[in-house]
């Protein structure tokens, strides 16, 4: 890209110097200097950027957990959990694993409409595993936050029926 707006540059001075020397021939460029341009970003990068990985898994009824992780593989579908439907075992439970760090995180989590948890940790590093309880019905919505501004929105999509 830079070679391209070097070149843009000599052309255009090109056809300056020849709007210059209109009745004169142009005999000879003696030398050409081309500084490089720097380019600036449109928006300034984030200082941090985020930094937390999020997955979630069924908890099953007899306390074992799925192998698959239901926030960010949009593969599995997940109607009727509750009763064992698109799962191999019925679950009402769910945990959501938190792994990584950064500063002044707040972590919301709905279940339906129901804020089920809103923690704010002035430091967050490492894993935290958080359990919901009563899911298999109704969406459940992860917010993670810095400083109000949201740094990372998911839901998981239940499903219940006949």
């Amino acid at each position: 890209m830079m070679l391209g707006i070097k070149y843009l540059l000599i052309v255009f001075l090109l056809i300056i110097m020849s709007f210059k020397t209109s009745s004169q021939t142009l005999s000879k460029i003696d030398s050409i200097t081309i500084s490089d341009v720097k380019m600036l970003p449109s928006k300034p990068l984030p200082l941090n950027t985020f930094q937390i990985k999020i997955a979630a898994y069924l908890v099953y009824d007899d306390s074992t957990v799925s192998s698959f992780d239901i926030l960010n593989d949009r593969t599995i579908t997940l109607w009727n959990v509750i009763a064992g439907g698109d799962s191999s075992k019925s679950s009402h439970k769910t945990k959501v694993i938190l792994s990584g760090r950064q500063d002044s995180t707040r972590i919301t989590i709905f279940n339906g409409k129901n804020k089920i948890i809103d923690k704010l940790r002035s430091k967050f590093t490492g894993d935290t595993e958080l359990i919901i309880n009563n899911t298999g019905c109704e969406e459940v919505k992860i917010l993670v936050s810095k400083n109000r501004e949201i740094q990372y929105q998911k839901s998981i999509h239940f499903h219940c029926g006949e």
